[in-house]
């Protein structure tokens, strides 16, 4: 499958779908009690986060094997990802002017794809993604968007009135 830079969130009900065009490539269900649902490619995944000074994070299969893990130091902004085959990307908190959420390529050394807060119609936001690099190997990076934009929700809400997003990523 061929990915392109005409990846676009759209949040329907309480799920947040990823198409690449008009095909859709994975849903975020609502986070229940730690755990966010992935689906991609008919498979169910979870998103968990355990710890609370010094998280990690997990995608696993419905059978609990872990499909990555991502692991802050205590004082970090840097999250170490690390697939179960042993590929690693790091995953960057920055808040400049706002929240950016950028995860790391490792092997090219460069920025794999960031998130932040885009602001259009009558002061609204809503979270907006970027893919930097042009060849992007899919059986990773899936998962690695299911992650960052599931990071990202946890820093954003899409109910809120402008100044109070404002205030949340800026914090």
């Amino acid at each position: 499958m061929a990915i392109t830079s005409n990846l676009k969130w759209n949040k329907e009900k309480d799920i947040w779908q990823l198409y690449n065009g008009e095909e859709s490539l994975l849903s975020l269900g609502k986070k229940v009690k730690g755990q966010r649902p992935l689906f991609l490619e008919n498979r169910s995944f979870k998103i968990s986060e355990k710890g609370s000074w010094n998280p990690t994070w997990y995608i696993e299969t419905e059978r609990n094997e872990k499909i990555l893990e991502m692991k802050f130091g205590f004082w970090s902004s840097k999250g170490k990802i690390r697939f179960q085959d042993g590929a690693r990307y790091e995953c960057h908190f920055r808040n400049m002017s706002n929240l950016q959420i950028i995860i790391y390529d490792l092997r090219y050394h460069e920025d794999l794809v960031s998130f932040q807060l885009e602001t259009y119609e009558k002061g609204k936001a809503r979270p907006k993604m970027v893919l930097h690099q042009k060849e992007v190997f899919t059986d990773k990076l899936l998962f690695l968007l299911g992650l960052g934009m599931s990071l990202f929700l946890q820093h954003y809400q899409e109910d809120a009135d402008f100044t109070t997003t404002f205030l949340l990523l800026t914090s």
